[in-house]
């Protein structure tokens, strides 16, 4: 028997202003299924990856000759997704697949969503597609060279009380930011235990791609540090005639934030605004005092908004877990060694601690800073308290996610690929796939060739130069790198290994070279992978 999507004709006709707009009918027959969890960060990456026509032919999922859809959640349309199409016969590594494909991503809980239920083989919560009253059209398919992708909304309920919304399932593989030893201490969803080196003896893991990440600040904040680092003289007033103030385009007048910095701020260790000096002239004022005498224009709330504000991710996120790894030294070091992160303490605002606000997505960072910046509530921050009432916040995000926040430079260089390649922006790490290797060993052939499909296609260095393209800031494109355990950065072409958008490749990697080549321990200190044959 077939399942139909529900949802009335009426009602998607509506929905999409279109008379003929109906939702796809899914035949489990001529359909392979697959269910992948963990990695928020990496959401509008598969996205690309599977839906649409960037990628080279021959690695496309799709069939652009017919309907492309994308389900997403009613929260923020990034906590929980599936794809679903009519399968590429270009692709070689989908020979095994039906005829159609349907993957199931669920970002919510982030990255230890794709290892701790991996390892335990158990189920979780996925978006309901096909049983969703609730299913309606926002865009309808339109197959052909440049295919407009069909966008149908489901509503979803992240606690699980509403049994229409939800499918229970196994996630078939897992993707995090980090390898799956990084998931202990202070990194654990709420219902799993702390990964162990038993436990991920039960996986089998993939490397996946260098990921790039950065801090994003609110716009106010943006435009606040910028003025006060150039009254300072660290950023210049122009640039080749063009003003810095208010210009993220031009690497100069980017805004800094030490590392030191921003581990004070995720720490909690500073509390207000004030406690960040402006020096001018020999002066010292706190950042939030100068700004209300200088820069008024960029103040957040003048009466309320000196107390600084976090929008972080919750403990078992890859996003959360690789930002203590590089700036607060956890879990790589033992407890004494390490800073824990700022975590909520549910006091109100002049209780004297640093306000944090946990979300589950990395989409719900971007609501996060887009609310504190407007005073507004925006999809997953749902937070009414600042309305009205803009603050300055500080965040954490992968280059893959753009939105109403800008990101700064870190220990005076910005995020781009170049500056990764060239050893000398050190926010990123190598994310990984991994399944359970009993689990895995028990799928159809048809899963099996989907599953594989996918982590062997999202490392090929020709992907990332397609998809990078799709991740634009005024500073620069871009988010991913081949890694070198699978690509030599060395070509005929390119024989020192120099950084080339067409075809990027990391040079450095936290694997150590000669070892067996296993993903890399991204507590370990990054080296040139080669023994030193790159030449940079």
């Amino acid at each position: 028997m077939k399942k139909k999507l529900l949802g009335a004709a009426v009602t998607a006709a509506v929905m999409a202003g279109n008379a003929h707009a109906a939702l796809p009918t899914i035949d489990p027959a001529t359909t392979t299924v697959v269910y992948l969890a963990g990695s928020s960060a990496s959401l509008d990456y598969l996205n690309k990856l599977i839906t649409t026509s960037v990628a080279p032919v021959a690695d496309r999922f799709c069939d652009t000759n017919s309907e492309i859809w994308k389900f997403n959640d009613t929260i923020n349309g990034k906590t929980q997704n599936a794809f679903y199409c009519t399968k590429s016969s270009n692709n070689p590594g989908l020979a095994n697949a039906k005829s159609h494909i349907l993957v199931y991503k669920r970002s919510e809980g982030g990255s230890d969503m794709g290892v701790a239920p991996v390892v335990a083989n158990t189920a979780i919560n996925f978006l309901n597609i096909t049983s969703n009253p609730t299913c309606a059209v926002a865009t309808q398919a339109v197959p052909g060279a440049a295919p407009t992708i069909g966008v149908a909304t489901c509503a979803y309920d992240s606690t699980g009380a509403i049994a229409s919304q939800y499918t229970l399932a196994k996630p078939s593989f897992g993707m995090s930011d980090v390898d799956p030893l990084q998931f202990r201490k202070t990194n654990v969803s709420a219902g799993f235990n702390p990964v162990s080196a038993a436990d991920a003896a039960k996986l089998t893991v993939k490397a996946a791609s260098t990921v790039m990440f950065g801090e994003p600040v609110t716009l106010k904040l943006y435009n606040a540090l910028q003025a006060a680092q150039i009254a300072m003289g660290k950023i210049p007033a122009t640039v080749g005639g063009v003003a810095c103030q208010g210009n993220s385009a031009i690497e100069a007048c980017m805004p800094n934030l030490t590392s030191r910095e921003i581990a004070s701020l995720h720490a909690g260790a500073w509390i207000d605004w004030n406690e960040m000096k402006v020096v001018v002239g020999g002066v010292s004022t706190g950042l939030f005092d100068w700004v209300s005498a200088n820069a008024p224009a960029y103040l957040p709330d003048p009466a309320n908004g000196n107390v600084v504000h976090i929008c972080r991710r919750v403990p078992g996120s890859g996003t959360q877990t690789q930002h203590g790894i590089h700036f607060l030294n956890t879990p790589c070091a033992d407890a004494a060694d390490a800073t824990p992160p700022a975590i909520d303490s549910g006091l109100p605002e002049g209780f004297g601690v640093a306000m944090v606000h946990e979300m589950s997505t990395s989409g719900g960072v971007s609501d996060c800073l887009k609310s504190l910046d407007t005073g507004t509530v925006n999809g997953a921050f749902t937070d009414p308290s600042y309305t009205g009432s803009p603050r300055w916040a500080v965040g954490l995000q992968s280059l893959e996610n753009s939105g109403s926040f800008e990101y700064v430079k870190i220990d005076g260089v910005a995020p781009t690929l170049a500056h990764v390649a060239d050893g000398s922006y050190l926010d990123w790490v190598e994310n990984t796939f991994q399944y359970n290797t009993v689990a895995y060993n028990a799928f159809s052939a048809d899963v099996k060739a989907l599953v594989d499909s996918v982590i062997a296609t999202s490392g090929a260095p020709e992907v990332m130069a397609a998809l990078n393209a799709g991740f634009v800031h005024n500073f620069g494109n871009g988010a991913y790198l081949a890694v070198p355990t699978l690509f030599s950065p060395v070509t005929a072409t390119n024989p020192n290994g120099s950084f080339d958008s067409t075809r990027p490749v990391n040079p450095y990697s936290h694997a150590v070279f000669g070892a067996p080549v296993i993903p890399a321990d991204n507590c370990r200190v990054p080296t040139i992978y080669n023994s030193g044959n790159t030449k940079l």
